[in-house]
């Protein structure tokens, strides 16, 4: 069996006038004992049956490698680019609250974990010192209150694309689902109930000790762990909202 060259392919279909033209082993590639075999028999019926398989296997060289079918892609509506667009920004949108989010909570979570560990205002050398450095300590608390929450309204006010043939006003086995204003709207009034609760909180925390210099601290530890509660109730309550 030897390789042939692809500029002699040509030379094959000069066999039906000269057969050894055919069976020249530089012509392309055919078993050898197909040629030994083709020139010891005498017999037209024979060479011609040899002739046909030679035929065969060449041809077989011929054929082109098969072309995988192509792959129709499918042509989008103009209302279904519409949604994938605002599906993309949605995500977007989604994802940069969702990191907002993340990021306040669990800040706030770390250093609850490390002050109770580490223990507070350990440089606090007076009364004075002690009431600055946990007031810094709540503002930082409320900072991150604030992203959280920003975070969580966020979301709950973003609308969520109507995709083409589907219902707008579906409603599932518990009922309607809320739209995204009322959702906002029961947010807003649940921190609004929950402030009046932490105004009252850091008063009464404040009146248990109140002429005393301890009054002051005992106030801003109480806002402090009320507020750093409430992060804790609120990821509960919208934890679904970083699935």
């Amino acid at each position: 069996m030897r390789d042939v060259e692809e500029g002699s392919r040509s030379r094959f279909f000069a066999y039906p006038c000269k057969q050894d033209a055919f069976l020249d082993p530089e012509a392309y590639w055919v078993p050898e004992f197909l040629i030994a075999q083709f020139r010891r028999s005498k017999g037209l019926v024979m060479r011609l049956a040899l002739l046909a398989l030679c035929g065969l296997l060449v041809s077989a060289q011929l054929l082109p490698a098969q072309q995988p079918a192509p792959k129709h892609r499918k042509v989008l509506s103009p209302e279904q680019q519409a949604y994938q667009q605002q599906m993309k920004q949605y995500a977007a949108e989604r994802a940069r609250l969702q990191a907002q989010g993340k990021l306040a909570y669990e800040a706030e979570m770390a250093r609850g974990n490390a002050g109770d560990k580490a223990g507070e205002c350990k440089n606090a050398n007076s009364q004075s010192d002690w009431n600055m450095c946990l007031g810094r300590d709540a503002r930082l608390t409320e900072a991150n209150y604030t992203a959280f929450t920003a975070s969580v309204r966020g979301m709950l006010a973003q609308k969520v694309p109507v995709g083409p043939g589907e219902d707008p006003n579906f409603v599932g086995l518990t009922g309607k689902p809320l739209s995204s204003e009322e959702l906002v709207k029961q947010f807003d009034t649940l921190e609004s109930l929950w402030k009046e609760y932490f105004d009252r909180v850091e008063s009464t925390a404040f009146d248990q000790f109140r002429g005393g210099s301890l009054a002051p601290s005992f106030g801003l530890q109480c806002r402090r762990g009320v507020m750093r509660s409430h992060l804790r109730e609120l990821h509960l309550l919208y934890g679904d909202l970083w699935l």
